[in-house]
C-alpha cells in the first residue's frame, strides 16, 4: 500500500514540475521530466513484482 502513495506522490510532483516548467518557457524540459517520473516509478515497481512472482511461484510450487 506504501508504495501506491509513492507513485501517487511521484505523479503528483512530475506533473507540478512540469506545470511550472511550462508556465517558465522551457517546456523543453517536459519530456525529461517525465521520463525520469517514469523510469523512477518503475524502479518503485520491480522489487514489488519481484515479492509478488516469489509468491505465485511458491504457491504453485514451481521450481
Amino acid at each position: 500500500m506504501e508504495t501506491i502513495f509513492k507513485i501517487f506522490l511521484l505523479g503528483l510532483v512530475v506533473a507540478i514540475v512540469n506545470l511550472l516548467l511550462d508556465n517558465v518557457g522551457a517546456s523543453s524540459y517536459k519530456f525529461i521530466v517525465s521520463l525520469i517520473g517514469l523510469i523512477t516509478g518503475l524502479m518503485l515497481l520491480v522489487p514489488e513484482l519481484q515479492t509478488l512472482f516469489d509468491t505465485i511461484r511458491n504457491l504453485f510450487d514451481l521450481w
